[in-house]
């Protein structure tokens, strides 16, 4: 079923003829998917679909499917923010999608298919206003009128005659080199060359540095030496096909079914982005053994200053991870001529209000914290240097671990509703007990129906 909200009943954007509910009916609405964002959209989590025809935007709230559909042609303006963007049409209505992974990526994304749409529109015709204030320019000045009805030659101002340029000195061998009008000298175009060059360095050291004052909340690796410049880092740590790349380290870590996508590079030239997605073993009751994962990955390489990968990982088939994800963050920051620094952090975003926040925080932090300095020791390792020093793991015996299969959870778990509904039943008899020593009390003492069994009850 779909639900739509009361604010978007009155726009004409959230039209109730169509449902989309599921892919194939999102491609007919938007002609094909071309951008696929999730984000959050009046506090609830969805996916924002964009194709050349219009946006979709399908939300899920407990049971219940929400759609919200905004066609291009409705749209006004498509405005870019801090962590999303927001859509305006024509009714002057704001739809606002927060929590974007990369709020450039979707806005440059939706503009770029917006102005498609904008231009393969067909123009509308004049309304009779239009023409008449085009009428009432054109009579200011009556040769234009009649230019403009009657195409003859007669009728059109006479040209202005230009002055010829007079020579100043003849042309001869010894006179200097005049240059056209609208060129440069080779000492000028250099000059400018090097101006911008010079420009572009100064705003890649400028966003550098803006990346360096944006913190994560826990930092688990940080200044941590590699012996290799930044082009050497990204050639066997970064890049496709690097021998000793993200993906070979999740591998050797236990991770299955790997499938990483090459790097997409942006049309700003800075940017890279991909996806990994996976199958990570879960140690948690309640749990499959195995759950699906996916790494949502942005490269961003600032010339000589530095680089940073900002990753996005999700988890799927495990209860209640649907309620957050964690981003993650790593620096790296050349120190010398063939050394460099990095230092990893990362942070959890929460969409959804939890009563399990506290212990989704603490696990989740213990192991992301493993899994970085796991992460520092491979990149070190690889380099051939010494390996940061980590706690030593409890070692617990194999007879000591309770062997618990899958019948033995169920079983636990049915003891537990017993107890409580025992629980439950307990305190029921005792607020009956008190209701009846309270109508005995107003009767003085006699009652006609005395339920023995329970007033003894103890």
């Amino acid at each position: 079923s779909l639900q739509v909200s009361s604010k978007d009943q009155d726009s004409p954007t959230s039209s109730s003829k169509t449902k989309p509910t599921n892919i194939e009916e999102i491609e007919k609405v938007v002609g094909f998917v071309s951008e696929q964002f999730d984000c959050e959209h009046n506090n609830f989590a969805g996916v924002l679909y964009a194709g050349p025809l219009a946006a979709v935007w399908l939300g899920r709230i407990f049971f219940f499917e929400w759609a919200v559909v905004i066609k291009w042609e409705d749209v006004v303006q498509v405005q870019k923010r801090s962590d999303g963007i927001r859509i305006q049409t024509r009714t002057n209505a704001n739809y606002d999608f927060i929590k974007v992974f990369n709020p450039e990526k979707a806005w440059s994304g939706i503009v770029s298919l917006h102005n498609d749409s904008v231009i393969d529109m067909p123009r509308r015709e004049p309304t009779p206003r239009q023409v008449t204030r085009t009428l009432r320019r054109l009579s200011s000045d009556p040769l234009r009128m009649s230019a403009v009805f009657n195409d003859d030659p007669d009728n059109r101002r006479p040209a202005t005659p230009r002055r010829k340029k007079r020579d100043v000195m003849p042309r001869s061998v010894s006179a200097p080199f005049e240059e056209e009008e609208g060129h440069l000298s080779a000492d000028q175009s250099s000059l400018s060359l090097e101006d911008s060059k010079l420009g572009r360095k100064r705003e890649l050291k400028e966003q550098w540095s803006s990346v360096l004052e944006s913190a994560y909340a826990e930092t688990a690796i940080d200044g941590h030496e590699l012996t290799c410049s930044l082009d050497s880092f990204c050639e066997m740590f970064i890049e496709d096909g690097a021998p000793y790349s993200i993906d070979t380290f999740m591998e050797e870590s236990g991770d299955k079914e790997i499938q990483c996508s090459p790097w997409v590079k942006e049309e700003d030239g800075l940017t890279s982005t991909r996806v990994i997605e996976y199958t990570h073993p879960v140690n948690a009751p309640m749990a499959p053994p195995m759950a699906r994962a996916r790494k949502e990955q942005t490269l961003r390489k600032f010339g000589n200053n530095g680089l940073v990968l900002e990753t996005k990982t999700y988890v799927s088939d495990v209860p209640m991870t649907d309620c957050f994800f964690v981003a993650d963050q790593i620096r790296v920051e050349p120190a010398g001529e063939m050394k460099v620094t990095i230092t990893m952090s990362f942070d959890l975003e929460f969409v959804k209000s939890t009563m399990f926040k506290a212990i989704i925080v603490r696990t989740t932090k213990g192991e992301f914290h493993s899994f970085m300095e796991r992460l520092a020791n491979y990149m070190s390792k690889s380099l051939g240097e010494a390996i940061i020093p980590m706690a030593p793991a409890i070692s617990v015996p194999e007879l000591a671990k309770p062997a618990v299969d899958g019948h033995a959870k169920y079983i636990v778990m049915l003891l537990v509703l017993v107890l409580l509904l025992q629980t439950w039943i307990i305190i029921d008899l005792k607020d009956l007990k008190a209701q009846v020593s309270e109508i005995q009390s107003s009767l003085g003492g006699e009652c006609p129906s005395k339920p023995s069994g329970i007033l003894n009850f103890r």
